[in-house]
Order: C-alpha cells, then sequence, then structure tokens
C-alpha cells in the first residue's frame, strides 16, 4: 500500500489525513477539528458509482444524516456507507449528511464488494469489540507518528484481521490493502503527493508531466486508470480534481476564522473570484453564501 499524508490549520481549525491506497482497496484516516463536512454544499460525483463499499469507522464526533428520517449517529460507532450515499453518482446524491467535532476522527476502509461480509444496507451498524476498538484507535494514532506510511501499513492489516474475527469482512481482506499499487496509480500518487500533502490539487496535467518524466498523454492515461481503480469522483483529472477542490474548499470554508480569499488560495485557485466562478459552474451558490450556511 502507499501512502500520502496531507494537512492544514486555519488558526484553531485543524485537519490531517493518511491516505493509503493499494490494487483493490484505499483507506482514509482522518482527524480534524473546528471543520465540518457537509455534502449538501457538495456536487456530486458525475462517474458512475464505484464498485467499492466503505465500512466506516468514527471514533469520535457526529455523522447526521439530512431529510426525513434522518439519523444522528454519534462515535465511537461503525456502520456501512456505499460510494455512492458518500459521493453520489451519475450527478445525483442519493443522500447527504454532515459530519464535524471536536474532534472528529474516523476510518474509511474502501473494500471490494468480494471482501465484505456485512450488509451493504442504508448506515448498516457494525458490532466492534474491544480488540477492534483498539486496534482502530492504533490506527488513528499513526497520524502523529513521524513514519505514517509504516505504521500504518502494519496497523491496517492488523485492524482489518480484528474484522475478519468479528466476520465483517473476509479472511484475506488485510491482504487487499497489503498489496502494492499498480504502476499507473503509484506514478500518479507520485506526482500529485506534494499537492495532496499541502490540500492544494491546482497541478496542470503540464505539472504532472514534469513530475513523472511521462508525455501528457501518458499521464493522462494514467489518471484516468487511477480515477477507474479507486472509484473516485470524476472521469479525468479535469473533472476529478474539480470535484475534490470544491470538496476541500467547503470543508475549509466552515472554519470560524477562515475567509474566501486564504481558502481559494490553499486549494489552488488564484483568487477568490476564480474561486467564485468554480463554485458557480458547479451549480452552487457563492463561497460566501456556502460559508454563512455551513455556519449557521
Amino acid at each position: 500500500m502507499q501512502f500520502v499524508r496531507a494537512g492544514i490549520a486555519i488558526e484553531d481549525a485543524r485537519i490531517k489525513f493518511v491516505f493509503g491506497y493499494a490494487r483493490d482497496a484505499w483507506v482514509q484516516v482522518e482527524e480534524r477539528s473546528g471543520f465540518a463536512l457537509d455534502t449538501r454544499f457538495i456536487p456530486a460525483a458525475e462517474a458512475v458509482s464505484a464498485d467499492r463499499i466503505c465500512l466506516f469507522i468514527l471514533l469520535q464526533g457526529t455523522w447526521v444524516l439530512h431529510g426525513a428520517g434522518g439519523r444522528t449517529l454519534e462515535g465511537p460507532c461503525a456502520f456501512v456507507v456505499s460510494e455512492e450515499q458518500l459521493e453520489g453518482a451519475n450527478g445525483a446524491r442519493s443522500c447527504t449528511f454532515r459530519s464535524e467535532g471536536t474532534p472528529l476522527t474516523s476510518i474509511e476502509l474502501h473494500l471490494r464488494p468480494a471482501h465484505v461480509l456485512s450488509s451493504s444496507g442504508d448506515l448498516a451498524p457494525l458490532t466492534l469489540d474491544d480488540a477492534a476498538w483498539t486496534a482502530a484507535r492504533d490506527v488513528v494514532a499513526a497520524l502523529d507518528c513521524e513514519d505514517a506510511a509504516v505504521v500504518s501499513s502494519e496497523r491496517v492489516p492488523r485492524l482489518l484481521r480484528e474484522l475478519a474475527r468479528l466476520q465483517i469482512t473476509t479472511a484475506d481482506a488485510h491482504v487487499a490493502v497489503a498489496r502494492s499499487a499498480p504502476a499507473p496509480l503509484a506514478r500518479v500518487l507520485g506526482a500529485i503527493s506534494r499537492y495532496v500533502e499541502r490540500m492544494d490539487l491546482g497541478g496542470t496535467l503540464k505539472d504532472l508531466e514534469a513530475a513523472t518524466g511521462t508525455s501528457q498523454r501518458q499521464v493522462a492515461r494514467d489518471i484516468e486508470a487511477a480515477v477507474r481503480m479507486l472509484g473516485l469522483a470524476g472521469l479525468g483529472w479535469r473533472l476529478t480534481s474539480r470535484h475534490l477542490r470544491i470538496k476541500i474548499a467547503v470543508i475549509l470554508l466552515s472554519a470560524e476564522q477562515a475567509s474566501v480569499m486564504r481558502v481559494a488560495r490553499i486549494v489552488g485557485w488564484g483568487s477568490a473570484d476564480a474561486m467564485t466562478r468554480a463554485f458557480r459552474n458547479a451549480g452552487l451558490p457563492a463561497p460566501t453564501v456556502v460559508q454563512r450556511a455551513l455556519r449557521d
């Protein structure tokens, strides 16, 4: 599994991630405080829903499902959620949610359906015992380690072995996260890691060409292959990076002391006007309107 770290702070609001990618699975470990994720203000993925099931482990924080019959989940808890519920598909969302906490700590295990034994129904609950919760806390603790990649590569498989013992995943699910990322994915991650680390996805294909030492055509092919492997939001670099930049921008705008100009610069837009145009083109209200709604 190949790992990328990311993190940023805006005054007292802080967020940090470790992302891990393998051939048949990917993992997101997150800790944030002072930031909220509200998918009502994030465009739905334009691609077909990915062939993945997410085991969502919420150690601290709150996860609120909007709409009629909405549910509030408080950590510690664990549940199954589909990629379509998380990111939408074909330009539409089956549901929206808001997650926040001071702090919020969570683990997302994105696995092939063949590796998941539990139901993939609407937020189907998972029952974890003390050993599994200890393994999950050890994964989150890797966020503060100097070498998160090495530690996480040991701790994520251990968590999956605990989930297999509880018959939540198959006995070989931990092998899926231990496999090396295939060549196209490894090249893409190597090229974009310096952007991801500072949560800036403003790099162009020309920038990635320089980082990989390959042609723009090869970079484009690698990105399309990586997007398919991971089941991400777009259909290529432009749509995928646009989706992820808006998602990051919405999260950062929720911070109490964030300004639109500062957020625009962090995520790679040169000005507040450029971010406003990007929001408008995505069918969203202006960033100032989104910011007020997030804080309300």
